[in-house]
């Protein structure tokens, strides 16, 4: 958690497609909603990478 000058608190909980960082969130929300309730919320999301191993380049002549 990070203050601001004035005062209000900012929080960032980042989430994935993982249970555990979806529980951080819902603890987050359960655990903390009283001291924020005027303060921000940032929600980090991050994505796994793709798979790409069963994706082909297209020969030359394909692309014609």
């Amino acid at each position: 958690m990070a203050e601001e000058k004035s005062g209000k608190k900012q929080v960032m909980v980042a989430v994935d497609d993982s249970d555990c960082s979806k529980q951080a969130l819902k603890w987050t929300l359960v655990y903390l909603k009283d001291s924020l309730a005027d303060s921000d919320i940032i929600l980090f999301t991050a994505q796994p990478p793709l798979d790409l191993s069963s994706v082909y380049a297209s020969s030359y002549g394909a692309t014609r």
